[in-house]
Parts: C-alpha cells; structure tokens; sequence
C-alpha cells in the first residue's frame, strides 16, 4: 500500500512537470511578434471604414489606430477635442488598440493657447481632469501619443518648443509631468504614454533635457521619414537616453527613395525581425496626395508581402485588459505586473490569457494534490511502523508470560 502510494505521487509530479515547461515556453514565445497600425485618410479621425478599407488593401488587420485630437479643436465627425467614447469602442471592438496623438496646439492662438505656461498653470485642469475620468470610465488600455514632434518648428517661427515661442526645455518637462500627473490623479492610469521627437538628429545631450523621466514615459520613439538605415541612429540615442523603454515608430512614411520602391518593404519588413529586434512597433502615415503611402505606389505588392508575415500582430486585442500597454511579452518595467502576451497571430488575447489561468490552475491542484498525498503515505507509514512495532514485541510478552507458569514439582 505505501509503495503503491509514493507510485501515484510521483506521476502526479511527473504529470504537472510539462505545464511548467509550457508555461514558460508560453511566455517567451509571445515575444516574437510586435505591433503594427497605421494612420489613414485625410482628417484627424476618418471612420472606421476608412480603416477596413486600407486594411483590405494590404491584405492584413491592424494592431494598433492612431488618429489625431487637439485640445482646442471644434467637434464634427472628423475632430473631437474630448475624450470619444464612440471612437475608442469602435477601435476596441474591431481588436485594434487606440493611439490618440494628443496635444494643444502646434501654433500659439491668443486666447486659447499660449505655451507651456498656459497648463502649468491650470488653464486646463478642468479639460485635463475631464479625459482623466473618462479614461477611467471607458476603463480599457490605450496609448497616448503626447505633444508628439514637439521639437519640430513646423510653423514658421510660430510654433511652440522648448527652443522656440517662450519654450524652454524646462517648461516642457515640467508641463509634461503636470498633463500625466493631472490625467492620473483623475483616474486615467490605463495609459501608455509615448515620448516622440521628430527626426532631427538633435545630441543626445540636448534630447535629455526634454525627457520627462522614466516615471513619465511607457514607449519612445521618432517619426520616420526617411530610410530606416538612416533613423537608426537617431533611434540609437533615444536608446540612449531611455534604455528601459520599448521603441516605436509612431509615424512611418516612405517616398521614392533611392529609386527603389518595389522592393522596399519586403526587405524592410524583413530587417525589422533581424535587424532592428529592438522596435517593438509601428504606425504608417498613410495619407494620400503626399507621396507617403503604400496603397498607391508600387510598394504595395511589396508591403503586402512584408506584412503577412506572423511577426507583425494583427487585431487580437478586443479584450485586452493589461495597463499600461507595453511590448508584446515584455515587462519592462517593475510597476508593470504582468506582460502582455499574444503568442500567434491568429488567437486572442483572452484566449491565452484564459490558457494561462488553466495552465496554472492545473499546476496548482496538482500541487496541492501530490502534497496531499505524500501527507497521507507519511501518516500510513508511521502506522504501519507502529503495527510491526507491536507485532514484534507482542512474543516477547507472551514469553515471559509462560516463562512465570507454575510449574508442579515432581512427585
């Protein structure tokens, strides 16, 4: 009976040994994949079908959808200053994950917007803590593209950043840290956050001075206009300056460069699983009429092809519920408590999120039963120690009993 008990314990090890393999295959699997998205159509937010219909044309989903809001802006079907609720479900409900590019203004305009010193000093507490408590609402992960290209000065003099219109690199950091802050407090903590300069080759000494901090930043990144080749290494000191941090190519756009368009994204798409592991995604800006987008050139067939790939997620995320986002399988940060994980491009993130609740489980109650058993083989072995124990000295009491029979003398 003991032997036969030790027996069945030991299978019950041997049994939930594989699931821990599994479990941790599982996860390391999940890294082989990044997210991809795209930017599309010719106002700040197009509908959804405009989304499907590029979709089509390259022949795969996207992961992510970034569209464009301005604090200041009017609302009508294509602008929104405030938080959508239509447009976030829209995206979630079709698997993608919202990317909001989210900022004041890109220009000074008296009365509405006049730099940095404007949102320190509360002029838009009431709209910032409105978004927070939405996000808080509407309670799903998402990202935030804040003040992107904010050292760009794309309006002729006018523009507001840390060198130009009253910025300096202080103000920016300060005002950031204020937005987050200000967004979190209100409930809004489901947000990735992602720092993005524009491409201009800046020092790396000089980008540090308008980095907000770790604590404020969950992805960085530039905007990229030209040959990867090129931007690398731009991206190499945003690297520098934010090492924890996983890369993203927010806005990627290519014209005829080097006069080789047909070609480009296959090898391109190919580069990004070799070449550069560490950009964990990427946005196209497919605007049409500005040379920039993959529908209507020749790379088409080429992007096509690049992007089938099952290295580049498609819209799996309807139910995502980790926060904030961070790279697929990666927890790059310790505030972050569990990795996103999407291991193939054609399952869902509550799938493998409920594959993983079984995986465990079943370790669990195969734990507690092996304990269970070898609980119960202890305490039969130390009965049947005691029974032999007894077995074995019972002669001896009967010995000495007939040892002290009396005995007749002999007459």
């Amino acid at each position: 009976m003991l032997k036969k008990t030790f027996v069945v314990a030991l299978v019950i090890l041997l049994v939930c040994t594989p699931f821990f393999s599994l479990s941790a295959q599982h996860v390391s699997a999940s890294t082989n994949q990044i997210f991809w998205g795209a930017y599309v159509g010719t106002e700040s937010r197009m509908p959804l079908s405009t989304l499907q219909t590029f979709e089509d044309q390259v022949g795969k989903k996207v992961s992510i959808w970034n569209w464009l809001q301005w604090w200041i802006d009017g609302t009508d079907q294509y602008h929104d200053p405030n938080f959508n609720f239509a447009w976030m479900d829209d995206c979630r409900n079709h698997g993608a994950i919202p990317m909001v590019s989210w900022a004041p203004s890109t220009i000074l305009i008296a009365g509405r917007y006049g730099g940095y010193d404007d949102i320190t000093s509360g002029k838009f507490d009431a709209y910032l803590d409105k978004w927070g408590r939405d996000s808080n609402k509407w309670g799903h992960p998402y990202f935030v593209r804040l003040e992107w290209e904010f050292n760009g000065d794309w309006s002729k003099g006018q523009g507001q950043t840390p060198w130009s219109g009253g910025g300096t690199p202080q103000k920016f950091v300060a005002q950031w840290q204020y937005i987050v802050n200000r967004v979190r407090a209100a409930g809004g903590t489901q947000i990735s956050w992602i720092w993005c300069p524009a491409q201009l080759m800046e020092s790396v000494a000089k980008l540090r001075t308008v980095y907000p901090g770790s604590q404020y930043v969950d992805w960085v990144g530039t905007d990229v206009y030209s040959t990867l080749d090129y931007a690398q290494t731009y991206l190499g000191e945003i690297r520098t300056i934010a090492p924890d941090k996983p890369v993203m190519l927010p806005e990627w756009g290519y014209g005829n460069y080097n006069g080789n368009t047909g070609a480009y994204w296959t090898q391109v798409l190919s580069d990004l699983q070799t070449k550069y592991q560490y950009i964990k995604g990427f946005c196209l800006w497919e605007y049409p009429g500005e040379e920039l987008t993959v529908v209507d050139s020749a790379t088409l067939p080429s992007f096509k092809q690049g992007i089938a790939s099952g290295y580049y997620s498609s819209n799996v995320y309807s139910s995502l519920s980790i926060s904030p986002v961070v790279a697929i399988g990666e927890n790059l940060n310790s505030s972050y408590t569990q990795p996103l994980s999407s291991p193939t491009s054609t399952s869902t993130y509550g799938l493998a999120l409920l594959s993983r609740i079984v995986l465990y489980g079943t370790i669990i109650v195969g734990v507690i039963a092996a304990v269970v058993v070898l609980a119960v083989s202890l305490a039969l072995r130390k009965r049947c120690m005691k029974n032999t124990k007894i077995e074995v000295e019972k002669p001896k009491e009967e010995s000495k009993f007939e040892s002290t029979q009396y005995t007749p003398d002999p007459l």
